[in-house]
């Protein structure tokens, strides 16, 4: 048991209290917290984007992980002492089944009510009948308490982002959200997730790592409002900005001001639920003449990008595009040497961030990249550092998945790429996850058409092999916001109980199958496609990526006359448009791997 869990075990007993149930988040339910809310990566060590942690009065301690994390999670806990829960798993609990059958009536289970969900915290409730579920807050006494070197919250200079880019303007977003009150009833609406804030506003910063965002809270009246930034965020901005907020009836107040704000607005009060905390909803309910329930991306959809984002975002591919390019081509010109240039995964992804930095529009990734040689890509979402990290060897496969956030747009792609000689098995499951890739990016589906479907497309030729994946197909992406947003996604279709919301024109989706055989290699083929309309109706999807696939990984006889047209048609698309800013040689060299598959 870490010194860490110790302390809060001691309070468990103090309190005489059950148990203490923690997750990956913070106040806003961000999915990469800063520094200061990294609460389960203090007390256990494990650093991955997902996970649930439930440390008992009698000193034992349980975590889930997903898919993606199975292999990472057991590698972190390893002498911790906490037991792991592999999450997908055949006979594998969800951590309410567990709690459901460990806890017994009467017993306290407290979650922490300004990291927990509004949502997440009733389904809790629910789940545990005779079981009493009550919130802690880990901003207060309890900070000191379990972590007593906690970092402070990082407070940067706010930024705007330009409407050029944008394609909006501030005012026009909260019009359109002030109408929707009206139509609902509703008198204020209390948003505190940190992208929609700033999708709203127009607003950037750089609060969190990988996340152009700040820390903000938002109470937005029908003709009133209040934007709560820390103060050390408000200098920078510009008095244009400020003017305009307060046209529109909104002020800037100290971020810290919120809580006590919240219990003096009246009438009534709408909220997301699984977006708001429940400290958040809590408030609402006891000082709010009532409280109506709505969701954030029906307010305020951030996820239907309108065709100047679109436009953008095709911008921000083409950069990206060139700068992985570019590194793939010196991969290949250098392999044979690879074992004496001692060369590591982490030496691959400080590379590719040199090629992408030469774009003055350049912010930072979108995520921590996957830079993962040979087995390691097989731990989905494995990531180096300067300290950890595999040489690479002039064999198999290096999956490299990374993204970036320029000011035109969010980037996200997955290539893997021969090192070397490849086995048969390799070829065999690369060819199968790029069909599958294929299949999905070259769909046309019917408005409504359940997402599952498509998953079902781009798992199809893995499962004939007798493979599959455990993680999703597709995921939402911001507009120079997360990389991760909802709610468009391509569910996965072994989950029957995940929600699953249609695509819509102007979303923008992952597609990403892939294949993973633990200790020895991982598979992960990734573009970012936008969801465009035909004059019928119909939806069909638009690449906004453009990187070669893998040439010497391809069995063509495996390959369909139409998915040959595909691939052909894909990287001619993707020549044309990168050979113009490339070098002679780089320009010969995907000339060559872009040429038609017969």
């Amino acid at each position: 048991m870490t010194e860490a869990i110790s302390r809060v075990v001691r309070y468990l007993q103090d309190k005489n209290y059950t148990a203490f149930l923690f997750t990956v988040s913070d106040p806003h339910g961000s999915e990469y917290p800063g520094s200061c809310d990294k609460w389960i990566r203090y007390l256990c060590g494990f650093t991955g984007s997902a996970g649930t942690l439930t440390v008992f009065a009698d000193g034992s301690a349980c975590f889930w992980a997903d898919g993606r994390y199975h292999i990472q999670a057991e590698q972190q806990l390893e002498g911790s002492g906490v037991s792991l829960f592999k999450e997908g798993l055949d006979g594998v609990l969800t951590p309410a089944a567990f709690l459901s059958d460990r806890l017994k009536e009467g017993d306290v289970l407290v979650l922490p009510e300004d990291y927990t969900s509004a949502g997440a915290f009733r389904s809790l409730q629910k789940a545990l009948p005779g079981i009493t579920v009550t919130g802690a807050a880990l901003e207060g006494v309890l900070s000191e308490t379990f972590w007593p070197d906690r970092p402070r919250r990082t407070a940067t200079d706010a930024w705007i982002l330009p409407e050029e880019m944008s394609g909006q303007r501030p005012q026009s977003r909260i019009e359109f959200t002030r109408r929707l009150m009206n139509t609902n009833g509703i008198d204020h609406v209390v948003i505190s997730t940190l992208e929609t804030i700033a999708w709203a506003f127009n607003l950037r910063g750089n609060d969190i790592s990988c996340t152009p965002v700040l820390y903000a809270y938002l109470i937005l009246g029908q003709k009133d409002g209040s934007l709560y930034l820390q103060n050390d965020s408000t200098a920078a901005l510009p008095a244009g900005f400020i003017n305009g907020l307060e046209a529109g009836g909104i002020t800037v107040r100290d971020y810290r001001l919120f809580y006590d704000d919240l219990k003096t607005i009246g009438g009534t009060v709408g909220f997301d639920p699984s977006a708001v905390n429940r400290r958040i909803e809590r408030i609402c309910s006891q000082y709010a003449q009532s409280v109506t329930e709505i969701a954030n991306d029906r307010l305020m959809p951030k996820s239907v990008k309108n065709p100047i984002e679109i436009r953008n975002m095709h911008k921000a591919h083409l950069k990206d595009g060139i700068a992985l390019t570019r590194l793939i081509y010196d991969l290949k010109m250098t392999r044979e040497s690879l074992n004496e240039k001692r060369m590591t995964e982490w030496d691959v992804a400080m590379l590719l961030e040199e090629k992408k930095r030469v774009f003055d529009d350049y912010i930072e990734p979108s995520f921590s990249s996957i830079s993962a040689y040979g087995e390691n890509a097989a731990i989905c979402h494995y990531a180096p550092d300067e300290d950890h990290h595999a040489y690479l060897e002039p064999r198999g496969f290096l999956l490299l998945d990374c993204g970036g956030q320029y000011l035109c747009g969010t980037t996200d792609v997955t290539r893997t790429i021969a090192l070397g000689p490849l086995s048969d098995d390799e070829k065999e499951y690369y060819t199968a996850v790029l069909k599958g890739h294929l299949r999905l990016m070259n769909a046309v589906i019917d408005p409504q058409t359940p997402t599952r479907r498509l998953d079902e497309l781009a798992r199809g030729p893995i499962k004939e092999l007798g493979g599959d994946y455990l993680h999703g197909t597709g995921h939402g992406v911001g507009f120079v916001l997360s990389v991760h947003e909802g709610p468009a996604r391509i569910v996965n279709s072994n989950n029957k109980d995940m929600d699953d919301h249609p695509l819509v024109r102007g979303n923008v989706v992952s597609d990403e199958p892939g294949y993973y055989r633990e200790n020895e290699f991982g598979i992960r083929i990734e573009n970012l496609i936008a969801v465009a309309r035909t004059a019928g109706r119909r939806l069909y999807f638009e690449p906004l990526t453009l990187v070669p696939y893998e040439p010497e990984a391809i069995l063509a006889e495996r390959l369909s006359d139409e998915e040959k047209r595909w691939l052909n048609r894909y990287h001619r698309h993707v020549y044309e448009k990168l050979s113009p800013h490339l070098s002679g040689p780089e320009r010969i060299w995907l000339e060559e791997v872009t040429s038609p598959l017969l």
